[in-house]
C-alpha cells in the first residue's frame, strides 16, 4: 500500500557517510608522456622502469614497484610520473605525509602535470582536508578538463560535503562522455534526492539498475527515493538488498530501520535493529537514534510533494 509522502529530512540522517570510500588513486605508467625534466625527453629505459613499476604496484608488490620507480629517477631525476608513483607507494603503505611530499615534488618538476594534481587531491582527501582536495582537483581540471578521474573525485567530494548543485553539474558532464559509469549515475541520483527531486532520483537509480541489477549504491538511492515518495514496502526491499554490500551495510540498515519505524512495521524494525546492532558496537548507534527520531517525528508531519 502506498503511504503519504514523507518529509525530506528522513533521507538526511542515515546517509551521512554515503560517499566516504569513493576515492580513486591514479596509476601512472608508460602512456607516451615524456615527463618534465627541464625540457629534456625521458629515456626509453626510464620509461620502461616506470611502466614496470606501475605493473608491480598494481599487483601489490610495493618493494618491487618502489625499486623500479627509483631506477627511473636515477636515470632522470626530474621524471614527474615516476616521482608521483613513489607517492602512490607511500599511499599504499599508509604514509600520507610521504605521499604528499613525493607528489608535490612531482608537481615542482611539472606544474602542468594534471594527474599529479589529481593524486594530490586524493591524498589531501584521505588526510581530511576537503578544501585542499577540491583545490587540487580543480587544478587538474583546469589543466585538462577531459580527465575523468579528477572530475569524478571532485564530484563525489562535493556531494559528500553537501554541495549538491555543483556535484550534479560535474556528474552530468562526466556522464555525458562516459555513460557506462554506474557509480557516478547513482551518485547523481543521490544529488537529485538531496535537491528535493525524489522522482528524478528514482528514475536515475532505476536506469542504473536496469543495466546493473545488483548495484548497491543505486539500490540505496532508489530505496531512499521510494521512502521519500511514501512507497515504504519497496523502499525496504531495496534498502535490505543494498545492505548486502559490506561497504554500505550500516547506512542501508540505518535507513531501513527509519523506514520500517515510519511504516509502523514493528517486527521488521526489530529485525533490522538486531542486524544493525550486530553491525556496530554501540547499542543503539547515534546515527540510528537520529534516524529513528526523524522517522517518528515524520509520522505526524504534513505531507510534502
Amino acid at each position: 500500500m502506498m503511504a503519504k509522502p514523507v518529509d525530506s529530512s528522513l533521507t538526511a540522517g542515515a546517509f551521512g557517510r554515503l560517499f566516504r570510500s569513493v576515492l580513486f588513486v591514479f596509476l601512472l605508467g608508460a602512456s607516451g608522456v615524456s615527463g618534465a625534466c627541464g625540457g629534456l625527453p625521458v629515456s626509453a629505459p626510464a620509461m620502461r622502469h616506470n611502466a614496470d613499476g606501475a605493473e608491480l604496484l598494481a599487483r601489490g608488490d610495493l618493494d618491487g614497484a618502489e625499486a623500479r620507480f627509483r631506477l627511473a629517477l636515477e636515470l632522470r631525476p626530474g621524471f614527474a610520473e615516476a616521482r608521483a608513483n613513489l607517492g602512490l607507494v607511500a599511499v599504499e603503505r599508509g604514509d600520507l605525509v610521504g605521499a604528499e611530499v613525493s607528489i608535490e615534488q612531482a608537481l615542482d618538476a611539472d606544474r602542468d602535470f594534471a594527474l599529479g594534481w589529481s593524486g594530490l587531491g586524493v591524498v589531501r582527501e584521505r588526510q581530511g582536508d576537503a578544501e585542499g582536495a577540491m583545490e587540487a582537483y580543480g587544478e587538474a581540471l583546469a589543466i585538462d578538463p577531459t580527465l575523468p578521474t579528477p572530475r569524478r573525485n571532485f564530484a563525489f567530494l562535493l556531494a559528500r560535503e553537501g554541495r549538491h548543485p555543483e556535484a550534479r553539474a560535474h556528474l552530468l558532464r562526466l556522464l555525458a562522455v562516459d555513460a557506462d559509469d554506474p557509480e557516478a549515475a547513482a551518485v547523481l541520483g543521490w544529488c537529485e534526492l538531496r535537491l528535493g527531486r525524489p522522482r528524478a532520483a528514482l528514475d536515475r537509480a532505476t536506469a542504473v539498475l536496469v543495466r546493473w541489477p545488483r548495484h548497491p549504491r543505486a539500490l540505496l538511492v532508489r530505496g531512499a527515493a521510494r521512502a521519500r515518495l511514501g512507497d515504504f514496502e519497496r523502499a525496504l526491499d531495496d534498502l535490505e538488498r543494498a545492505a548486502r554490500a559490506r561497504e554500505l551495510r550500516a547506512d542501508a540498515l540505518t535507513h531501513a530501520l527509519a523506514v520500517a519505524t515510519l511504516a509502523g512495521d514493528e517486527p521488521r524494525a526489530r529485525q533490522i535493529q538486531a542486524n544493525l546492532d550486530g553491525q556496530r558496537p554501540e547499542r543503539p548507534s547515534s546515527m540510528a537514534r537520529a534516524s529513528l527520531a526523524v522517522a517518528r517525528a515524520s509520522r505526524t508531519a504534513p505531507a510534502s510533494h
